[in-house]
Parts: structure tokens; sequence; C-alpha cells
């Protein structure tokens, strides 16, 4: 199976919090059976969380890109034909990372894990609730 990660899942697998995580998605993040992806657009919004310097937030989106290819997730590029189809989604969520993310889901046939309640409202097959 095919899973693209929420940037918060991204960053909650980077500051080692299973905890937030239900029993069925750790397998899921774990079986070598599974290609983990995270889109350059999660990179994007992790740059800009590192620029704000935060005490909080010591994620460096160098590192992060480094760590990714070392264990194998692979990262997804944005592709024009991601953007265009976010004009078609319907405005239940306003960010336009997270309308990016979900489009890229739908459009590269993977399934797409976050805890996000405003993406959960879209009730799209292919996105996933972590948390169940």
């Amino acid at each position: 199976m095919k899973l693209l990660l929420d940037t918060h899942v991204l960053i909650w697998i980077a500051l080692n919090q299973p905890e937030k995580f239900s029993a069925q998605t750790i397998q899921l993040l774990e079986s070598p059976n599974n290609e983990l992806f995270v889109s350059y657009a999660s990179i994007w919004v992790i740059a800009i969380k590192s620029s704000l310097n935060k005490p909080n937030f010591n994620i460096s989106p160098i590192s992060m890109v480094r760590d990714l290819k070392e264990i194998g997730i692979k990262l997804l590029p944005i592709d024009l034909s991601h953007i265009y189809s976010v004009s078609k989604l319907p405005f239940v969520h306003n960010d336009p990372f997270d309308r990016l993310l979900i489009c890229q889901a739908e459009q590269e046939n993977l399934q797409f894990l976050t805890a996000d309640q405003k993406i959960l409202q879209y009730q799209k097959s292919f996105i996933w609730d972590i948390r169940t």
C-alpha cells in the first residue's frame, strides 16, 4: 500500500510521539510492504515552522529530508496537475497546504494518513484517520 503522510504525522514521527497513533496506524507505518511518501508541501511547511525559531520546534527541513531518504521514505514532488485540482476541491478546509496534500493523494492513488478533523470531513475513501 502507498501512504502519504500529513505534515503533522511526519512531525509526530520526527518527535517520536507514538502515542498520537492508533495501533493500526503504527502497523501501517512499520510494515515493510507499505511505501511511505512525504510531499514537498510538507517539507515547505516544516521550513516555514523552522524559520519561526520557536523553542518547541527544532526540526530542520534539511535534516528531515536527509533522514527521510535514509529510512526509505519517498518525496512526492508538486505537479501542476496537483495544483490545478485544488480549484475543484470543496472549501471544507482553508489551509492551502492541506488542500494540496488531499489533491496529491487523490491524483497519485495514495492513502492519506491524517488526524486533521477538517480534512476528515471530506469523507473520501483514501483519507484515513490515524487515531482509529
